[in-house]
């Protein structure tokens, strides 16, 4: 089996959907979502934490593994008025003029797996295969507004072999090279005009866009151990231009008819900066910062294969931000319980805010615990509720609707659990 084919298998088992600010997933380690997302890669609890600092692999004395699914349900409502502009600066109302959609982002299970294998007493491998960003939205086929949005979907696999470098007892430093599978899909149809003249008939698809493609990352990362209790670490992802062939249905560009043409995904780079300090054997406290340059994601624009680039979406994204604080309470040998609090700041303004990627700041509230079985292993437990913002959404089409509505409810659970295993 070729190694992009196996790429797509997992792809099939990692979840679409993010529920983080912008289409960033957050959903890696089990015991870091339990803290708020703080403290990411400087705990060195189990081999996951490898997916935030390539460096935090120099912690670890022997094997570890760890993998794990996070199950996220997310529950998003919109509604609004829908009219056409049928004059200059002058809408009417499209049938009864209100439409709404409750539910638009599916349930699902988002699987990752981690290795680290010290190799001598400076240097050490991992390797991680996870997902940083993706997102999925389906309106139901009843939904009034179908040209503003229908279905879309963005998945990426990270598959990261990284070496840390154990520099001395104070200092390590990591790097990671990462080859990324991604597909997406967008589709919009035409809407009911009811007693409305119309050339396109109802439900006639609009815009379809179907593609896939690959590219590769790379990531950079240090530890300082303050104290044999307390380290931070600093590390870098890097910006990532995903290039995917696609299929391409346009009613007009290609007379409706399949055709071809490419589409690129403009990922961000991110910088996180991580705290954790085991203040006894009881009581630890983690915080963190993570920066993530969204600015880059400007717009949607499909290259159709003989006619030239099609801008669908404009995006104008703005740079954003996370901060997150948390901690552990160890209660006996056995049970180690985590909580935090985590604020996500949307990086998308009010002006541009569209159906197709609905966005909000969000407030996560997290909780879990780690039983140690010692020989055994340990489990992970983690549960977490996203609360989003109630949001305005104003958004114009290229047929000349208009919707005028609200993202009515942008909630979440996230349930997860995770096996560790030291050899």
């Amino acid at each position: 089996m070729k190694f992009s084919r196996m790429i797509a298998a997992a792809l099939a088992c990692s979840a679409p959907f993010s529920f983080s600010a912008g289409f960033m997933l957050n959903e890696q380690s089990v015991s870091t979502l339990a803290r708020g997302l703080a403290g990411r890669g400087v705990v060195g609890d189990n081999a996951a934490d490898i997916a935030h600092n390539p460096a935090t692999s120099a912690l670890f004395s022997g094997q570890s593994m760890t993998v794990l699914a996070h199950y996220v349900d997310p529950n998003i409502n919109v509604k609004g008025e829908h009219s056409v502009m049928v004059a200059p600066e002058t809408y009417m109302p499209i049938g009864e003029g209100k439409v709404s959609n409750n539910d638009i982002a599916p349930s699902e299970i988002v699987p990752n797996f981690y290795y680290v294998l010290p190799i001598n007493d400076q240097f050490s491998f991992g390797l991680s295969l996870n997902s940083h960003f993706g997102m999925s939205t389906e309106y139901s086929s009843d939904f009034g507004a179908p040209e503003m949005a229908n279905k879309t979907g963005i998945k990426t696999v990270y598959v990261t072999p990284s070496f840390a470098w154990k520099v001395n007892d104070q200092f390590s430093l990591g790097l990671g090279l990462s080859y990324i599978y991604g597909s997406g899909e967008i589709k919009n149809n035409m809407p009911d005009l009811g007693q409305l003249p119309s050339p396109i008939p109802a439900g006639q698809t609009l815009l379809d866009i179907d593609g896939d493609g690959s590219a590769f990352g790379w990531s950079i990362g240090g530890l300082w151990n303050i104290t044999d209790s307390q380290r931070i670490g600093l590390s870098y992802r890097s910006a990532v231009d995903l290039d995917a062939d696609a299929d391409v249905t346009h009613v007009q560009l290609t007379q409706g008819k399949k055709g071809s043409g490419s589409i690129t995904f403009n990922l961000p780079d991110t910088v996180d900066l991580a705290y954790f300090n085991q203040l006894n054997e009881t009581w630890a406290i983690a915080a963190g910062a993570q920066w993530i340059k969204w600015s880059r994601f400007k717009d949607l624009t499909v290259d159709i294969d003989g006619f030239g680039e099609y801008t669908f979406k404009e995006e104008n994204w703005e740079d954003s931000y996370r901060l997150s604080i948390g901690g552990d309470y160890r209660l006996n040998k056995l049970v180690n319980f985590h909580a935090g609090y985590a604020f996500d700041k949307s990086p998308v303004k009010s002006e541009y805010r569209t159906l197709t990627i609905p966005d909000a700041d969000r407030n996560w509230f997290t909780f879990g615990a780690t039983l140690d079985f010692e020989t055994a292993g340990e489990i992970d437990l983690a549960f977490a509720y996203i609360k989003g913002d109630k949001v305005k959404v104003n958004e114009k089409s290229a047929i000349g609707t208009n919707f005028d509505g609200e993202l009515s409810k942008v909630d979440a659970l996230v349930m997860s659990i995770g096996y560790n295993y030291n050899f």
